[in-house]
């Protein structure tokens, strides 16, 4: 990935990170497609208040429930587009779809630098699947039905 790729998202990241939602990001592109996709270190607190909010409430206990409640994940992709447009993001500068991860990124598990700074390859490794599934959810959509443009969320 180019110098300056890196660096537009960079500047998505840092936006992205001061959503009350978000703890930490990584955005990544896939230059076949025709937007980008975000996976998501979650703030747990912030997250079981707007699934209590929403009348859809999931114990913190059971954070795997909570990343993956399909109502829970379009809150967060709408209060992160929202957010994104709010500040002159254009549309392909926003993630589309966002994966909201269990783990941690740590140095330990070698997510992140001792300066606490995201590894990329290394997410974009460990997580290569989560981001294959972003995608192809669309592309097997289209393929079955190219009139409907579906909005589609991972869980």
């Amino acid at each position: 990935m180019c110098a300056q790729r890196i660096r537009e998202l960079y500047i998505i990241e840092s936006e992205l990170k001061t959503n009350e939602f978000v703890e930490n990001v990584c955005v990544v592109g896939d230059s076949s497609q025709t937007y980008l996709v975000a996976l998501i270190v979650p703030s747990l607190v912030k997250l079981e208040s707007l699934a209590i909010t929403n009348n859809n409430y999931i114990s913190n206990n059971n954070s795997h429930k909570l990343l993956t409640n399909e109502k829970v994940i379009s809150s967060v992709l709408n209060s992160i587009k929202q957010q994104m447009l709010k500040s002159g993001f254009s549309k392909t500068e926003i993630p589309q779809k966002i994966k909201l991860c269990v783990e941690e990124w740590t140095p330990d598990n070698g997510l992140l630098t001792a300066a606490m700074k995201i590894r990329r390859k290394q997410i974009q490794d460990f997580y290569a699947n989560d981001i294959k599934n972003l995608y192809i959810r669309d592309d097997n959509h289209n393929k079955g039905n190219s009139a409907k443009k579906r909005t589609c969320i991972s869980l």
